[in-house]
């Protein structure tokens, strides 16, 4: 069993784990504890427990002589999981969002113990460019909680900027206290285990170098990276916690791209970060569509776990570390819709997307009656303002969100782009900026594009998420 605070007990009379090996090309470790698989199983859920277990390892129960051959086994699985946190990891530093404790500052703090201690065993393997991209990793997750550090000292529990007394997209056990706290150790225990800048240099890690895409059914997740060009998709949420569908766009190249010379750096919480709950409304970049008479709208991001019957992730040859492209097909059997999105992460803040709705036919209804697209555009985190602007013009629609420069926070701009719309039909940009969805991050307006008439039985949208602008590192 697991014990909320993060210790494992395994009774040699009850099969209280079971764990998953690595897939071929992704290490991966998947816990399946009796608390904790359910469809709101979270990478938070995994970095907790794994950063408990990786200390107790390092202060000495990796002894087999001691403990038996399980304890040997049992380091190798948390090495194993260090290096998908690593490949996880958004090149802005943070663990992927979703489900229970998301979007908390611990999350990142103890990844950076794990990494950390990660990064000094590789160096005592001899694993020197292992050692390296650890370090780098640590360093990523260092810089996340630092930013969030106010002049006072303290940490924002969350990741917004309201303040503390306003509980905002806290759970009911994050309290200002014990969340400072807990991250406080977790740092002090990243540098009691760390090894110095000299034993130890940086270099680049996954979350910089991109060039892959994979699917982690675990977390209901798909996350792909291309050179600092980050998406995570959500395959089917728990409408307590997420929405479904690209619900994060981080972008960051600078680590590895000087200043002018395309480094780009939209601070995360522009993003979009993370989606809002269903349960308030469930907002993400993609599709909705209507299958009957009524008009009666429905959003791929409202669709839950139980909702989604598959989805299933198809990767396209040819990745480089500069685009990578993959096709995401949703089936929703009780609803009779396939959606199929095809994306092109590229390099430098670009991510291209085609997406597409087709229907099982209902009677008279043999295609969708309406096909639109929703941009969540983020408004408010407690301190900082956003303005949504759009244009409409003979190829293309673009709505842009763009921070007060005068705020507390520099985000920078993002922007999507609706190719279209294609000869006898037209485009109807709604946005109702009175209606603001209540996230962990702060307030998120929708903007929805349109095209009229439906006269194709897989109506499609083809649009870009392009980011500009230079947040501070």
């Amino acid at each position: 069993m697991l014990a909320p605070w993060g210790f494992l007990i395994v009774r040699s009379d009850t099969p209280a784990i079971s764990v998953c090996s690595q897939a071929d090309a992704v290490f991966r470790l998947c816990l399946h504890f009796s608390s904790l698989a359910t469809p709101s199983a979270a990478p938070a859920d995994d970095t907790f427990p794994c950063k408990y277990m990786t200390v107790l390892l390092q202060q000495g129960f990796n002894d087999t002589s001691t403990y038996g051959p399980e304890a040997a086994n049992l380091a190798e699985l948390m090495r194993r999981s260090a290096w998908t946190h690593m490949l996880m990891q958004s090149p802005w530093g943070e663990i992927p969002t979703g489900g229970r404790s998301s979007q908390h500052q611990w999350n990142e703090a103890a990844s950076a113990a794990i990494y950390e201690i990660q990064a000094t065993n590789a160096a005592v393997a001899g694993d020197a460019q292992a050692a390296c991209m650890f370090r780098r990793a640590a360093r990523l997750s260092l810089a996340s909680v630092r930013r969030w550090q106010n002049p006072t000292g303290d940490l924002q529990i969350v990741k917004n900027r309201f303040p503390p007394a306003d509980r905002w997209g806290y759970e009911v056990y994050s309290f200002l206290s014990q969340y400072n706290l807990l991250p406080a150790s977790q740092l002090a225990t990243a540098y009691y285990f760390a090894a110095s800048d000299e034993e130890i240099p940086e270099c680049a890690t996954f979350a910089d170098a991109g060039g892959f895409v994979f699917q982690l059914p675990e977390f209901n997740a798909i996350i792909a990276n291309a050179h600092g060009t980050y998406a995570e998709l959500e395959l089917g949420s728990d409408p307590h916690y997420d929405s479904t569908g690209l619900h994060r766009v981080h972008i960051n190249n600078c680590s590895t791209t000087p200043v002018g010379g395309g480094c780009v750096a939209v601070n995360p919480m522009l993003g979009p970060t993370a989606g809002p709950p269903q349960e308030n409304g469930g907002l993400a970049i993609g599709p909705w569509w209507s299958v009957d008479e009524a008009g009666t709208v429905v959003h791929l991001a409202n669709q839950t776990y139980e909702d989604v019957t598959a989805a299933v992730l198809t990767p396209a040859p040819n990745w480089s570390t500069e685009a990578v492209a993959f096709t995401v097909s949703y089936t929703l059997l009780d609803q009779g819709v396939q959606v199929t999105e095809v994306y092109n992460v590229t390099a430098g803040g670009r991510i291209d997307v085609m997406t597409s709705a087709s229907m099982v036919p209902r009677g008279n209804i043999t295609r969708p009656t309406r096909f639109g697209i929703t941009f969540p555009a983020f408004m408010f985190d407690g301190a900082t303002n956003a303005t949504v602007s759009f244009s409409q013009g003979a190829n293309a629609t673009t709505i842009s969100v763009t921070a007060d420069p005068t705020g507390l926070v520099n985000w920078g701009q993002q922007t999507m782009i609706v190719s279209g719309p294609a000869p006898g039909h037209e485009f109807v940009v709604s946005s109702e900026p009175g209606v603001q969805t209540v996230s962990r991050n702060g307030l998120v307006t929708p903007v929805s594009v349109e095209v009229q008439p439906v006269n194709t039985d897989a109506p499609s949208f083809a649009f870009s998420i392009v980011g500009s602008g230079m947040a501070d590192m």
